[in-house]
């Protein structure tokens, strides 16, 4: 049984029997202070490792480095409601950087740095950042967007250094009467409270520091080779891991029973998963406990699960978190009935930066955030999430969810991953299509087809193909870009059928 109840009167869900777990700190505290008074606690605790040259930083250097930045970003005009961008690989200076920006609340804006120029122009004309901490590889692409978008915005470069650019070690020096003005700084920091603002977030969010742990840092894009060498090397207890980058893992062929041994807690996030694909993990996380759950960047986790019990379970509602399934006319739905989620929870965020109309639209009008996924609660309060309201197509009069075929074709020995789309048709509106990644060749299109065709209505038949392709376009964050799945699929079909 799930601890999540429903209110037949409100019809709204929510955990029975337990309040959101109280702050640590006052609101008025911004994150940078809280998190130095924790590094303060243990200053000479290793807290950070690289995995590429096994350089390491204990609590009191991180704290020191970061109250350096942070007074000199401050002398160099940095205040509160400032936004600070971050275009940068994990280092060591980096960690201090980003606490520098918090201890100002001054908005972080972390931005990836394989983002084209185009996708980096937009995120750099909407925050309009005061300062930049860039690579250095990526500074001449950064110093062109800043001219170009008329941007007086500082920057400082992480790296070797580049004529006439600031650099992060500028920064880290110690400013004339440096125990004095530290002092001052962390008696009278800025203050804040529960509407300000200290991450602009793109994407996936960004996990905190927790007291007690190290934190293993490397600047290699991830791959699951990698990954294994840095948990066997470091023991890692712990590791939070995108979808899109556990799905790699596991068809990784230095993937061993022992490759895991060391792992206590496998946190999968970013897109949902199947109970076919957890099963699949499982034997290999031999001494530990795998969760994954429903959340949003725009209103952190919602659920958590450790063994999904169907293939739509994500499990039962976090603590402090509220929610009801709606219609499309905003009325409120029962137990089992599909609608859009719609939830509440005490990390709700604040708003999309700078566009007041995409934020109303995004919230009803007592308060909750419309998700845009669609699914239900069960009898037993647990929350099945059956599709994405945008992502679904339309074949003749019939609405078609991707998600259900997804599954489908994913529980088929051999494919690793799956997306279902819509191809545009004059007659039917849009014909149901597939876009897999198989890891066995013998696998058909007509195996595939026919295993669709057994399982659901005549409708979802896969009347447009299967495509079979060798990686799909992913974002920074591990999800896969459906839309330029489904662009690719029109092509593909498009090609096919141009001899017919």
């Amino acid at each position: 049984m799930s601890a999540t109840k429903f209110n037949s009167e409100t019809k709204v869900w929510s955990r029975s029997g337990s309040d959101p777990p109280s702050p640590m700190f006052h609101e008025k505290v911004t994150i940078g202070r809280a998190i130095l008074y924790l590094l303060n606690l243990r200053p000479e605790a290793i807290c950070q490792i690289s995995a590429d040259d096994g350089s390491e930083r204990c609590n009191g250097e991180i704290y020191h480095d970061t109250l350096k930045i942070a007074l000199n970003l401050q002398r160099n005009g940095c205040a509160r409601n400032d936004v600070v961008s971050f275009i940068c690989r994990n280092s060591h200076s980096l960690t201090s950087a980003v606490l520098a920006a918090f201890f100002l609340a001054a908005p972080a804006s972390p931005m990836d740095t394989y983002l084209t120029k185009d996708e980096m122009s937009l995120l750099m004309k909407t925050t309009r950042p005061k300062f930049i901490f860039c690579d250095d590889d990526i500074a001449d692409k950064v110093k062109n967007i800043a001219s170009e978008i008329n941007s007086n915005a500082v920057i400082i470069v992480l790296g070797e250094r580049i004529p006439n650019v600031c650099h992060i070690d500028d920064f880290l020096k110690e400013p004339v009467n440096f125990k004095s003005l530290a002092k001052e700084i962390l008696m009278n920091p800025p203050e804040v409270d529960a509407k300000s603002c200290a991450i602009i977030a793109c994407t996936s969010g960004t996990t905190g520091f927790i007291k007690g742990l190290k934190r293993i840092i490397t600047k290699i894009p991830f791959n699951p080779e990698r990954l294994i060498d840095i948990v066997k090397e470091f023991k890692v207890n712990f590791l939070l891991a995108s979808t899109g980058s556990t799905v790699q893992l596991v068809c990784s062929s230095n993937l061993t029973e022992d490759s895991l041994f060391s792992v206590k807690f496998y946190v999968c996030i970013g897109s949902l998963i199947s109970k076919e694909f957890s099963d699949k993990f499982k034997p290999y996380l031999r001494n530990g406990i795998f969760f994954t759950g429903y959340g949003l960047t725009e209103c952190g986790s919602v659920t958590r699960v450790s063994k999904p019990l169907t293939k739509t379970n994500v499990g039962c509602l976090m603590e402090g978190v509220q929610a009801k399934i709606v219609d499309d006319n905003g009325r409120k739905l029962g137990i089992e009935e599909d609608g859009e989620i719609c939830v509440q929870t005490p990390e709700q965020f604040l708003g999309y930066y700078g566009d007041s109309k995409a934020t109303n639209e995004a919230m009803d009008e007592d308060g909750w955030l419309k998700t845009g996924d669609i699914g239900h609660f069960d009898e037993d309060g647990f929350l099945h999430v059956t599709g994405r309201k945008k992502d679904w197509f339309k074949y003749i009069s019939y609405k078609i969810s991707p998600y259900e075929v997804e599954q489908i074709l994913k529980s088929y020995p051999g494919i690793s991953e799956a997306v279902v789309i819509g191809i545009p048709d004059p007659v039917y509106i849009e014909l149901p299509a597939a876009v897999v990644i198989k890891s066995v060749l013998s696998i058909t299109e007509e195996d595939l087809i026919k295993l669709v065709e057994e399982q659901v209505s005549d409708y979802k038949r896969l009347r447009g193909g299967v495509f079979f392709l060798k990686e799909f376009p992913m974002t920074a964050s591990g999800k896969i870009r459906r839309m330029q799945v489904r662009e690719l699929a029109i092509d593909l079909y498009k090609e096919k059928n141009s001899s017919k």
